[in-house]
C-alpha cells in the first residue's frame, strides 16, 4: 500500500510554501502537490517509518530562491492573459454598437456646446449628461466585468 501524508501534514506544507513567500493559492497547490509527490515517492523508495521525517528532511533541501522561479513564470502567465483580454475587451468596445452611442454621445454634446452655447449647456443640461456618461460608461464597465473568463491567479488571503 502506497503512504499517503495526512491532512495536518500536507497542511504543515502549505505553510512551508507560504513562508518561503508563494502568496498565491494555484501556485501553492502545485508546489505542495509536487513536493507530497516526492515525499510519498520517498517513503515507498526508502522504506521509511516516519512520514514526519521525510517531510523535515524533503523540507530542509529547499531553499527560498527554489520558488522564485515558479513563482515569476506564473504571474508572467497571468499578465499576458490579462493583457489579452484587456485588447479584446478593448477592441470589443469599437464593434458597432459601441461605437454607434459613442458618436451619438459625442455629436449630442458637440451640439449642445455649438449651437446652444456653452453657458446654456453648463447651467441646464450639465447634470443630466452627466449622469448619462457616468450609467453609460458604468453599463460598459459592469459587462466587462462579469466576462467569462476567469482566472485563478489569485492570492490566498486565509493564511495571510
Amino acid at each position: 500500500m502506497k503512504p499517503q501524508l495526512t491532512k495536518p501534514q500536507i497542511n504543515q506544507l502549505y505553510a512551508f510554501v507560504q513562508k518561503k513567500g508563494v502568496k498565491y493559492l494555484d501556485v501553492q497547490i502545485e508546489i505542495v502537490d509536487h513536493i507530497a509527490t516526492k515525499i510519498e515517492e520517498n517513503l515507498v523508495i526508502e522504506n521509511e517509518d516516519s512520514a514526519d521525517t521525510a517531510i523535515a528532511e524533503s523540507l530542509k533541501k529547499l531553499k527560498k530562491r527554489d520558488f522564485k522561479p515558479i513563482v515569476s513564470e506564473k504571474e508572467k502567465q497571468a499578465k499576458r492573459l490579462y493583457r489579452r483580454l484587456w485588447w479584446m475587451a478593448f477592441k470589443a468596445f469599437f464593434r458597432l454598437p459601441n461605437l454607434f452611442f459613442t458618436c451619438a454621445l459625442t455629436g449630442v454634446l458637440y451640439g449642445l456646446f455649438y449651437v446652444k452655447g456653452v453657458a446654456f449647456f453648463i447651467y441646464d443640461y450639465s447634470l443630466f449628461v452627466l449622469l448619462g456618461a457616468v450609467l453609460y460608461s458604468s453599463i460598459l464597465f459592469y459587462r466587462k466585468i462579469k466576462m467569462r473568463y476567469t482566472l485563478s491567479f489569485n492570492r490566498f488571503l486565509a493564511l495571510e
